[in-house]
């Protein structure tokens, strides 16, 4: 998972942060708009964890991380020159 500075530093806009679920989570939800993302930066206290809102903006004041229906954006960064 990205850090909320990460999040802000690969993504130049809340329009660029958006994500869309994929055909399968939309099955679940019925939903095909855009969904919130957790991120791995803490929130204000050891139950909450940062994420970002499903219009792209960044919450830094976290939710609780039991919270349900949000989605997780895995990034890795892959070197190229070693394929």
């Amino acid at each position: 998972l990205l850090s909320i500075d990460e999040a802000k530093k690969h993504f130049s806009s809340d329009d660029a942060r958006k994500a869309y679920p994929t055909p399968y989570a939309n099955l679940k939800t019925k939903d095909s708009t855009t969904c919130w993302w957790w991120l791995r930066s803490p929130g204000h206290d050891q139950n909450y964890a940062e994420d970002v809102y499903d219009d792209g903006s960044v919450h830094s004041y976290g939710d609780r991380v039991n919270r349900g229906g949000g989605a997780v954006r895995v990034a890795f960064k892959i070197n190229l020159k070693n394929l």
